[in-house]
């Protein structure tokens, strides 16, 4: 079994604590899909962009060109959530013009 580092540690607290402060304030899920983003957390990250959408968070508008989501843009999930914020780009049937083939 691998053990945590103290550091690891200390990050998974302060994510905590900002999960906390969305669910009472309502404000800054997108900010948490970026952090669990970077973790290679991609289920995560999507989920708190599930809530950024329910949440009507402003960050949204940049969904499309945010580079810190460029590891989630290979998910079909993607797709699905640019077409939810009105995003997805109809001539390409969905799929976002940054994605490379």
């Amino acid at each position: 079994m691998r053990r945590s580092s103290p550091k690891l540690t200390s990050v998974n607290a302060d994510i905590a604590q900002l999960e906390e402060h969305v669910q009472r304030d309502r404000l800054g899920a997108y900010e948490i899909a970026l952090i669990y983003t970077g973790l290679r957390e991609h289920t995560k990250a999507f989920a708190w962009l599930e809530k950024a959408i329910e949440n009507h968070e402003t960050g949204l508008l940049f969904v499309k060109v945010e580079p810190l989501l460029e590891p989630l843009r290979a998910d079909p999930r993607f797709d699905q959530l640019l077409l939810r914020v009105g995003l997805a780009d109809v001539h390409t049937g969905g799929q976002h013009a940054a994605r490379k083939e």
